[in-house]
């Protein structure tokens, strides 16, 4: 079982992407409306859509250069490494603890400085 499960579950991925598909597709509309000006509505055009394109190329260029595939939910490793980021963060809450009693003080200052004559 994975630590995380969507709220909304697979449906509401599928209402999300097309959500996000729709917005991509739609951004640029007025690049659709004829006007008068040809050339203006051929740059809109290529400005407002020319980051599907280039983001589609340069997935499937990194699929195709570095031979990589998708990672499978239950092949997934979330534990490897794991104690190394629990000592750090065990490591900097120790300190944050240390800094603190050290100087009680220092977050309030600038308030007590600055601010609270205001109220």
């Amino acid at each position: 079982m994975m630590p995380y499960t969507a709220p909304l579950g697979i449906w509401g991925s599928y209402i999300a992407l097309f959500i996000c598909v729709l917005v991509a597709i739609t951004k640029n509309f007025d690049a659709f409306i004829p006007s008068l000006n040809i050339k203006a509505n051929y740059i809109a055009f290529i400005t407002g859509y020319i980051g599907i394109p280039v983001y589609l190329a340069l997935i499937f260029g990194h699929k195709f250069v570095t031979k990589s595939k998708g990672v499978r939910p239950h092949e997934c490793d979330f534990y490897t490494g794991k104690d190394i980021i629990d000592r750090e963060e065990e490591e900097f809450l120790a300190n944050q603890a240390a800094e603190k009693a050290a100087h009680p003080d220092r977050g309030r200052s600038f308030y007590r400085k600055w601010v609270s004559w205001l109220f």
